[in-house]
């Protein structure tokens, strides 16, 4: 279960499926993570031609996103965009690793009079607005498009990623042929068949964190099943090896700012 609410925020990732329930405006929708930001993230669910037409000239700019693109859709695609912005701790509830919940906050009017907020038919410390996040990604081939040229700029140089993951590949090398080499001594048995998977699966492993290494094209000059492998293996890079994948992000922010 997630510990806190930042915990939580690291889970709400460019192109997470969410469960949406809005008590205070009655809506009910799925729809997949656009943008995420530090105070709020976008969230885009699929609405029809109609509803488009008619909703679009009447909101603010940036409402909704069409996607048009031949090699990602057959036909046109309308999305529209809902900003969600955290609150404070204080007035959230996290009720599991998949699930949070806002909850209406007091606020004081200028007349000193103190209100239910955001909406205040729905009492104090009840909940307003709940999240539930879907298992895995979207993985829709239009969405994934929009996801991989969202992510252009956001992409991680393979020089970075080296100086994260050489030590740990280093010390897994060396382990898969000391164990190697252990397990032709051995007799055949028991033991020899634990030490020639361990050395097996841990060359494994190796192999998938050369993937990540190697996944590192340019979104712009790529396209098709290579374009979608590398952002593939960039979402599971910062899914699985969080911590190395901050690092490397810190990396390359330290590279751009000294013109590296």
């Amino acid at each position: 279960m997630s510990k806190s609410l930042s915990s939580f925020k690291e889970t709400i990732q460019v192109n997470t499926h969410l469960n949406i329930k809005n008590y205070g405006k009655g809506r009910d929708y799925s729809g997949v993570v656009y943008s995420v930001n530090k105070t709020y993230f976008t969230v885009a669910r699929e609405v029809s031609k109609k509803f488009y037409d008619e909703w679009s000239p009447q909101l603010r700019s940036g409402s909704f996103i069409v996607i048009d693109d031949k090699q990602l859709v057959s036909s046109h695609k309308y999305f529209a965009l809902s900003r969600i912005y955290w609150q404070p701790a204080r007035y959230s509830r996290i009720l599991s690793n998949d699930i949070i919940e806002f909850l209406s906050y007091p606020e004081t009017l200028s007349n000193g009079r103190e209100v239910a907020a955001p909406f205040t038919n729905i009492p104090i410390g009840q909940c307003w607005l709940s999240i539930v996040r879907l298992d895995g990604m979207c993985l829709s081939t239009y969405w994934y498009g929009i996801g991989l040229r969202k992510e252009i700029k956001k992409m991680i140089s393979w020089k970075s990623k080296l100086r994260v993951l050489y030590p740990i590949l280093i010390v897994e090398f060396l382990l898969v042929i000391l164990v190697g080499y252990l397990s032709t001594l051995q007799s055949p048995g028991f033991l020899k068949s634990i030490e020639e998977n361990f050395a097996l699966g841990l060359s494994l492993v190796m192999s998938f964190k050369l993937a990540i290494i190697f996944f590192s094209f340019n979104y712009k000059e790529k396209q098709g099943v290579l374009q979608q492998a590398t952002f593939t293996m960039e979402q599971v890079f910062q899914i699985v090896l969080t911590d190395l994948y901050n690092r490397a992000v810190d990396l390359d922010k330290k590279s751009a700012s000294n013109g590296i």
